[in-house]
């Protein structure tokens, strides 16, 4: 009887004591489920999972495979070709029949998946361009217009308990991927050493992403993915970046320390997402950065310390940052750009300007923002019909509070 009756083959550097001596011969031989011993295995091409797959270390730290400079890397890949998002649908709560507005669904095929409020469901059968069935009732709110994407995915793929390192290209490559688990697992010196694109649903847990060549973690387009307790460390370039359209994302206890560029860099859409008790420390640029495109997401409980430029630089709409602590930084502590946005009990300590308000409309209310080298709070010229109250500055190098905005209303506000 097997040791590991659960794995349909054991990897081990020692070939008398495992069906395999690496990881990629027991894949491409037809294992599904692939169980690693401690050892350094070298590979020095893909290591390419088959859908549904699992692929186990014995040891995080101990289970390590080194792709030696080559181009190799671990590859989960549902091999989509497009995305068909053409139109728009309409939806029947307790109905799984979907019908569609200038769609398409005859480029898809039976088996793919269509993502419905950053669900991705898969489709049982395909009537017509404007016709097609869902593999479950759909029973959320009932709706027409309703943008989509669909593609296709694969599912429930298992990554755990090893470390990959040392490849010229990306060292965990995930592409339409559903239900990914990836947990304990160290990534280091890869170009990236992540990649997520079109991924739906996965959780990435206990993370750590190092010494990438470029940058620590891609996400492309993905949704409703949750990173808990990831730590993106001394990346060439960003610790992690979005790019596409993302949703519903949610960083949580995530840590971007020490990158050559932002700790998260946002580069896309970026709506609906949560960024909660994440550290963003001693980055060469700013802690985060969000573009225009990003807007409605939240910012809270976060330590924002000693980046090179600033803290937090948001420049979308209808961002709330609240409880935070924005200490040390080169530029500016939070600097609020977008319009629509809140910031509210914050602490801001020790940066060359507190922080600053660009946008137009927003609330700043029951902070603390003290000792700045330059003002404890700047409202640009250009900003209007801000509100700033409540709050506590003290400190300012030049000013306080500097209002070069129109329309502020300031109300109880201490400017000693």
């Amino acid at each position: 009887m097997s040791a590991f009756p659960v794995y349909d083959a054991v990897v081990n550097t020692d070939e008398k004591k495992g069906d395999y001596t690496l990881p990629s011969a027991a894949f491409a031989n037809g294992a599904l489920n692939v169980f690693v011993r401690r050892g350094v295995y070298n590979e020095e091409s893909d290591i390419v999972i088959p859908v549904g797959g699992t692929l186990t270390g014995e040891h995080r730290g101990l289970t390590i495979i080194d792709f030696g400079g080559n181009a190799g890397s671990i590859r989960c890949e549902s091999g989509y070709l497009a995305v068909e998002s053409a139109g728009t649908i309409e939806l029947v709560s307790g109905s799984a029949e979907v019908e569609g507005t200038d769609t398409t669904f005859t480029n898809l095929t039976v088996g793919d998946c269509i993502q419905i409020h950053n669900n991705d469901v898969v489709i049982a059968a395909i009537a017509d361009d404007t016709h097609l069935t869902l593999e479950s009732a759909y029973n959320g709110r009932s709706g027409s217009g309703i943008t989509f994407s669909a593609l296709l995915m694969r599912s429930y793929d298992s990554l755990k308990n090893f470390t990959v390192r040392n490849s010229t290209a990306t060292g965990l490559n995930f592409s339409g991927c559903r239900r990914l688990k990836l947990k304990d697992v160290t990534v280091r010196s890869c170009t990236p050493n992540l990649s997520f694109t079109q991924c739906g649903q996965f959780v990435a847990r206990n993370v750590i992403s190092e010494y990438s060549l470029g940058v620590g973690s891609a996400f492309n387009a993905c949704r409703s993915g949750t990173c808990s307790t990831v730590s993106a460390l001394s990346n060439y370039s960003h610790g992690a970046t979005t790019t596409g359209n993302c949703t519903d994302l949610m960083l949580h206890d995530f840590e971007g320390t020490s990158n050559g560029g932002n700790g998260l860099y946002v580069n896309g859409v970026f709506s609906d997402a949560n960024v909660t008790s994440c550290v963003f420390r001693q980055n060469y640029a700013a802690g985060a950065y969000t573009n225009s495109a990003a807007f409605s997401f939240v910012v809270n409980g976060c330590t924002v310390d000693s980046n090179g430029a600033t803290g937090i630089e948001s420049h979308g709409e209808q961002a709330i940052f609240t409880n935070s602590t924005f200490r040390n930084n080169v530029t500016c502590g939070l600097d609020m750009s977008g319009d629509y946005c809140i910031a509210g009990k914050n602490i801001g300590f020790g940066s060359a300007t507190g922080a600053r308000i660009s946008g137009s409309r927003c609330n700043f209310c029951d902070n603390s923002f003290t000792d700045a080298s330059s003002d404890s709070c700047h409202i640009m010229s250009g900003a209007d019909n801000n509100i700033v109250t409540g709050n506590h500055f003290e400190g300012g190098g030049n000013n306080t509070l500097y209002d070069e905005g129109t329309n502020t209303l300031t109300a109880q506000t201490n400017k000693p």
